[in-house]
């Protein structure tokens, strides 16, 4: 054993740096299932209003326990969780909105997120998809407007 680590909870620490725990793992899928479904019911309906979807996924995030997807070295789901994460993330950006521009501003980043998601996800092939401006700006507005076209392989 190394020195530095002579003592149990030193070892379990050092340990817990590298691999996550049973009882971390499971929280951390299922933190990850939740901003998932999120995101696949966003990319399946063309929308981002699923609030009740959001809403457990922020509250499972907010969990004074909860470890950053940033801080897990060993866990070979560490990327597609930080994405999954990063959807609630901008999701919860494009809610403290205070303008229209900001909106589809936020709006925008948001299906940037799902879309960097889905591509580490196993669904890139048949859930992926392309982010179009539907109405570019000075139509009707002065900033663009979004939405999602699927792409198929």
């Amino acid at each position: 054993m190394i020195a530095c680590c002579s003592q149990p909870p030193e070892a379990i620490a050092v340990l817990h740096g590298f691999i996550p725990s049973r009882d971390e793992q499971e929280a951390l899928a299922l933190r990850m299932a939740l901003a998932e479904n999120y995101a696949l019911t966003c990319i399946a309906t063309g929308s981002l209003a699923h609030e009740a979807l959001f809403s457990a996924s922020l509250e499972l995030e907010r969990d004074s326990d909860a470890t950053r997807p940033s801080e897990i070295v060993g866990w070979d789901r560490r990327h597609r969780m930080q994405a999954a994460h990063n959807v609630i993330s901008a999701y919860y950006q494009l809610q403290s909105a205070d303008t229209a521009r900001e909106f589809y501003g936020d709006e925008e980043n948001t299906w940037k997120a799902i879309q960097v998601w889905v591509r580490f996800s196993p669904w890139r092939e048949d859930l992926d998809f392309e982010i179009i401006v539907s109405e570019p700006p000075g139509s009707l507005y002065s900033w663009p407007k979004v939405q999602i076209q699927r792409v198929y392989y």
